[in-house]
This record gives structure tokens, sequence and C-alpha cells, in this order.
């Protein structure tokens, strides 16, 4: 095994050695692929301790004899009653690493669980030598209140009652932390496990999901679309010449079309990094300032074709007056003249 030695132990790197062998003591070391129980006659395979580049560690390789526990899948245990619920049991190898037997792998043709009463928890506590608790809530005394046992059908017999070893199959390992902990089985086949009944603890109603689902909506919100302006051209009653070119109508304003609101899935910002979330609010930014600009755009236009509306009906206007005056003023001086001609 190769190990880094701390620079304090520079004047006897054994004594290093020994003490980094200690601290895995009961721990999971993937090197040897188990928990380490006991290590001794320790040698270097060196006769020199490297130092790599700037690192003040000492790098050694080293050779020792050593106690592994090593389970295997598949392999047969005994193990000591520690807790019980009616989704799981939990166990104790050796008084030391958990085991976990899932309710799925408890036949249920062979074993029950059966709720306590409080006076039953009551007496057992008091008459119980080794102090097994079962899995429920803590009371006044920070100790785990019992709440059922596992029993066998047949017998009436309470799964480890007195300390009596539970026959186990390991189906599972995990580490955590460099601890390990063992999932097993009391099937007879353990690799095909029926499905697990239900059970008060795990018939809970189903949860919605987190994230909320867009509502989609049969008809649309539509903005109602506003009246085109009437018409009003102005007419001289007194006048009843008519002009020679006829007077372009006002434009009139067309309303503009609504546009269709589109529905905008719904995202669950708690799943969102802080990188993601600042680029989704720099895009809704944006996206609003494009939309006052289109509609600044729209706004414009519209004031514009109405002042131009506005000066084409005035320039037609003065058009026709100025016509009607000069025929005014031709036609009396025809009248003058005749009048001369009458007096002479």
């Amino acid at each position: 095994m190769r190990l880094s030695v701390p620079p304090r132990f520079s004047g006897d790197y054994m004594v290093g050695v020994r003490e980094q062998l200690d601290g895995m003591v009961m721990r999971y070391v993937s090197h040897v692929q188990g928990v380490l129980l006991a290590h001794w006659d320790h040698t270097f395979l060196d006769q020199t301790v490297n130092i790599i580049n700037e690192c003040p560690f000492g790098v050694a390789d080293i050779e020792f004899e050593a106690l592994i526990w090593a389970p295997k899948i598949g392999q047969k245990l005994y193990g000591t009653h520690s807790l019980s619920s009616p989704s799981h049991l939990s166990l104790l190898f050796s008084r030391t690493f958990n085991v976990s037997i899932p309710l799925q792998h408890i036949p249920q043709d062979t074993y029950e669980f059966e709720a306590t009463n409080q006076d039953d928890e009551e007496e057992e506590d008091s008459d119980s030598e080794d102090g097994l608790i079962g899995l429920g809530g803590l009371n006044g005394h920070g100790q785990v209140e019992e709440v059922g046992r596992w029993k066998s059908r047949s017998t009436g017999e309470l799964v480890g009652q007195g300390g009596k070893g539970v026959k186990f199959t390991v189906i599972g390992m995990q580490v955590t932390n460099q601890m390990l902990s063992l999932t097993g089985s009391l099937l007879a086949d353990p690799h095909n496990p029926p499905s697990p009944p239900p059970t008060p603890a795990a018939a809970q109603p189903m949860r919605d999901s987190p994230t909320p689902e867009p509502e989609y909506h049969s008809q649309t919100p539509v903005r109602p679309a506003k009246k085109p302006r009437q018409n009003k051209d102005k007419e001289n009653t007194n006048n009843p010449i008519e002009p020679s070119h006829p007077i372009p109508a006002r434009a009139s304003k067309q309303p503009r079309p609504v546009p269709v609101l589109e529905e905008k899935e719904e995202i669950d910002e708690s799943f969102l990094s802080a990188r993601e979330l600042k680029q989704k609010r720099k895009e809704e930014a944006k996206a609003k300032r494009d939309a006052r600009k289109e509609k600044k755009a729209e706004n414009v236009m519209v004031a514009a074709q109405a002042v131009g509306g506005d000066m084409a009906v005035g320039l037609e206007g003065a058009e026709d007056a100025g016509a009607e005056v000069g025929k005014k003023r031709k036609g009396g001086a025809g009248e003058g003249g005749q009048a001369k001609k009458r007096k002479e």
C-alpha cells in the first residue's frame, strides 16, 4: 500500500505509517476492498521515502499484515434485532455493522408485523434484559419508543427475541463516510422478491410534482378591438357650387390586429443555478424592452397617418375657396359694363 506520511514524522516515518493505519481501523478501505480491523508487521518496500516536487509529504510503499472484513453478495450471515417498523427490519452484525432488510425481502407468509400497545411497551421495557427497542418516536428521556415487532405467524415468536440471531442473505453494500452498511434478505430466493404489499406507513397519497405545470386555457384572452374614427368632413351649405376635384376622404384609422397571447411554459426557478437564473432574468428584460419599442413605433406611425390626413383635407378646402372667390369677381365686372351701356 502507498501512503503519504506528514512531514512531522520525517524523523521516523514508521511512526507516521502506524498512526495513519490506526486512523483507518473500523473503516472501509477501498485499496483492500473491505473494513480494516487490525494491522501489524509493517515494512518498507524501499529504503528511501520519496518527496515529489514541492509537496512536503513523504510517499512510501509499505507492506503489512492485516485483518479485513469483506462481505460478499450472496453470503449468509447472522444478525441481532435492532429496530422494527412496518416498512423494514434492522439488524446488527457483530453489534457493529448495520443491516437493513426492506419489506419486499421479508416473507409475508412467514412473518407479520404486530403493533404494540402502550401498556405492553412499558412491560417489555421493564422485563427486557437486552434493552432492544423498536423504531418509533422519541420519548421524554430521548429514547426511541417501540411501535411494533415482527413475529412468526406459526409460533408467534418475535423475530430476534432474547438476542437470538436472525439469518439473512447479503444482497447489497453501501459505503457512507467510509462506514459500511449492508442490505439483507430473509427470502429463500432473494433475487426474485415479490412486490411489497401496502402498509400503513407506505400507503400515503401521492404528492404532486414540485414543478408547476402550465395551465392551458381553451380560449385565449383577447383585448377588445378599438372602434374606427368616423370621418367628419367640413361642408359649406352657403356655397351651391360643387368643387371641381373630389375631396379625398380622410384615411380612417383601421383597428390594429390584436396579438394572440402565447402561453409561456413556467419554469421552476428553484432548480436553476445562479448563472442560469441570471441569464433568464436578462432574457426577460430584453423581451420587455423589445415589446415597448415595438409598441412605441406603432403609436408614432398611427399619429403620423392621422396628421397627414388632416393636412390633406385642409389643402383641398383652401383650393376650393380660392376658386369660388375668383368666379365672384368676374361676375361683378360683367354687370358693371352692362350698366354703363344702358346709361349711354
